[in-house]
């Protein structure tokens, strides 16, 4: 006698989120602009050459909560009462979204960040939101975790959390993979008879669906950290919710496959970083969007190309929740294959024989990036003291002539810098050349030459992004301490 109400609730949840979403995000995005709430167009690793409002998170977390109040007061008179689904689902994603939107008012430091996701994540656990038991593969018993649970329940819903914000690079990626992922859930949902938790995930996809109208490429307005912070936690929560009272076996290995995209992404980043000593949580353009940019999709195709990718993922997830525990080692199998082509497809590993020399070469690369950031820190606070643009630019020329570059050339709008190492046309041999391109008070494009007898290609690349990186926020340090109408020319 349920199912029918329950399916009329949960196609209200979806309307109201649509409906809600679809009003609220033109006003934030009004609020936004007038208001000066953008995306820094100079960042270094963006993809937009102009400012973007940056708050959508704002439209997707207010949905959210209606939908959450809407559901809570209705639900429970047609017998769909919210116990499966505890208070501390929207207090925690509500404090999830604080943080991120403190972080786009006000880049925080990624060590913060951390602490303060693992303190929500701790206050979720105390509101019953937890992984108590394990499913034994093999045997199909279920076995209680004991004091395991809180470290692999914090472990879990700080891990989602962070994919989805990763993966939030590319315009509508992180919305649309959101939505696949929570129509996944529902159907969770619905094989758990968990009608409440259905309406839920039926509301966020109405919201996320309204708010790809405006988040689809060319973006409007972006979700921010706050955002993707907060549908981050959801996913992670409502997983963790829809499993039998906490048990971890297919309610949580279902998602874990629907989510191998930012998976494979964020593992494939974190090994990169590792290895050339980048800090783990460092913005860069060697994710996977970023790649399939470079081999000259637009920015659109990628887009869809990626959804494709989730789609396929969310049919091996609903391969593993038919399969149950019997088909686990060969979805694993296919995963696996599915990271080792994405490496290859993707340029991360272009010579699997290359992968030996990269490993033996790291203590080396990783020296260099050091040094490349120490120098960059000290570039940003030669531009809060340099007197002219030219001051700034004998500083840069400093760093690349410590960095051991031949040469470069440097173009910002119509004006362009030319830099030779002292005794550089004296040497005899072939030079290797990288091209950056930044924003940076304007679109630029910084060329760099280095001796090829003495630096390998993947070194070169390296070390030119995190030169054009340190000019790109130098330059942006030494404009906003300035009129912008009192600029100087290049010399």
């Amino acid at each position: 006698m349920k199912a029918e109400p329950g399916m009329w609730f949960a196609l209200a949840c979806g309307l109201e989120g649509l409906l809600v979403c679809f009003a609220l995000t033109p006003w934030v995005r009004a609020v936004a602009i007038r208001r000066g709430l953008l995306d820094r167009a100079t960042q270094f690793h963006g993809a937009h050459a102009i400012a973007v409002p940056r708050i959508g998170g704002v439209a997707l977390i207010t949905s959210f909560l209606l939908v959450w109040t809407s559901a809570a007061l209705v639900g429970p008179r047609l017998g769909l009462p919210m116990g499966d689904a505890p208070m501390a689902v929207p207090l925690s994603c509500a404090a999830m979204f604080a943080l991120g939107f403190c972080d786009d008012l006000r880049p925080l430091r990624a060590k913060i960040k951390l602490l303060a996701q693992i303190g929500i994540a701790l206050v979720a656990y105390a509101g019953g939101i937890r992984v108590e038991s394990w499913t034994n593969v093999v045997t199909h018993s279920v076995q209680p975790l004991g004091w395991l649970d809180l470290p692999i329940t914090v472990f879990w819903l700080v891990s989602v959390t962070n994919l989805v914000n990763l993966v939030d690079g590319l315009d509508g990626l992180a919305a649309g993979m959101v939505f696949i992922l929570m129509a996944l859930l529902a159907i969770l949902s619905v094989a758990s008879g968990n009608l409440f938790l259905l309406g839920l995930c039926m509301g966020m996809a109405g919201a996320l669906g309204a708010f790809l109208f405006f988040n689809f490429p060319p973006a409007k307005i972006f979700m921010g950290d706050g955002g993707a912070y907060f549908l981050g936690l959801l996913v992670a929560e409502i997983a963790t919710v829809n499993a039998n009272k906490g048990t971890i076996a297919m309610a949580l290995m279902v998602p874990f496959f629907a989510l191998g995209l930012p998976i494979i992404d964020t593992g494939f980043s974190i090994f990169r970083r590792f290895l050339v000593g980048l800090p783990i949580f460092r913005a860069d353009r060697r994710h996977i969007h970023h790649r399939m940019t470079a081999m000259g999709f637009s920015q659109r195709r990628v887009v869809l190309l990626l959804y494709g990718l989730c789609a396929l993922f969310f049919l091996l997830a609903i391969g593993v929740f038919i399969g149950k525990e019997r088909w686990l080692p060969i979805f694993m199998g296919v995963f696996m294959l599915l990271v080792v082509m994405s490496a290859r497809v993707f340029g991360y590993v272009n010579n699997w024989y290359r992968l030996g020399h990269l490993l033996s070469t790291a203590v080396l690369r990783r020296r260099h990036t050091k040094y490349a950031l120490d120098l960059a820190r000290l570039l940003k606070i030669e531009a809060e003291r340099s007197e002219s643009m030219a001051e700034l630019l004998d500083h840069f020329g400093m760093m690349l002539h410590k960095l051991g570059f031949q040469s470069a050339s440097l173009r910002m709008d119509s004006r362009q810098w030319e830099w030779t190492r002292p005794g550089a046309e004296a040497r005899l041999g072939a030079q290797r050349q990288c091209t950056q391109e930044f924003r940076a008070a304007g679109d630029g494009r910084l060329l760099l030459w280095a001796d090829a007898a003495r630096w390998d290609p993947d070194t070169v690349r390296l070390l030119a992004e995190l030169s054009a990186e340190a000019w790109a926020n130098a330059a942006a340090r030494f404009a906003s301490a300035r009129d912008a109408a009192s600029k100087e020319a290049f010399p």
